[in-house]
């Protein structure tokens, strides 16, 4: 039934089309650029129910309290108090993944949905932190398409490993915050 809802919402409803799959691998980071819009959850969701993947995110504690809690929940999502993990954040998330057999954690690199100048990093130092590789998602919004490319492991290198994921990210600014 989730299949089917989730072919719904993201071929029917949303219109998109999806090239590539989400790696059989226990643990990643994935992320997904650019993230532009409230709608991009609706399609993470669509993908989380078509693929039945058990996609997790990160949303700050205030998502999750009553009346909407319960659905932020149930969609994979992970309440952080920014306020307790400070600059800590990166090291905390990190933590998540050494404690659980299993973790798919989705992340927006750009940190917001507004416009940026740049990535920020932090989904890269969590990758190396947790020792897990990266899948890089891209949003083709002219083409109605999510293109969902191999497992990158990063090197601990962050220069070099941006130029490498600026090839899959052509209209992002990778390079940027958080250096």
């Amino acid at each position: 039934m989730k299949k089917i809802l989730g072919t719904f919402l993201f071929k029917v409803l949303l219109g998109y089309r999806l090239r590539g799959s989400l790696p059989d691998l226990p643990k990643y980071v994935l992320i997904g650029a650019p993230h532009t819009s409230n709608w991009d959850f609706w399609i993470g969701l669509g993908i989380r129910l078509m693929t039945d993947t058990p996609l997790r995110f990160i949303g700050k504690r205030s998502l999750f309290k009553w009346p909407h809690g319960w659905f932020f929940r149930l969609v994979g999502g992970i309440p952080i108090n920014r306020e307790d993990a400070g600059k800590n954040k990166v090291d905390a998330i990190a933590t998540l993944f050494h404690t659980r057999d299993a973790l798919k954690l989705a992340i927006a690199p750009e940190g917001t949905r507004s416009e940026t100048d740049g990535w920020k990093t932090g989904y890269y130092w969590i990758a190396v932190k947790a020792n897990v590789p990266i899948v890089p998602l891209r949003h083709d919004r002219p083409g109605q398409r999510v293109i969902i490319n191999e497992p990158f492991y990063p090197t601990g290198n962050y220069a070099a490993d941006a130029r490498r994921l600026q090839l899959l990210y052509p209209t992002s600014q990778i390079v940027g915050k958080g250096q």
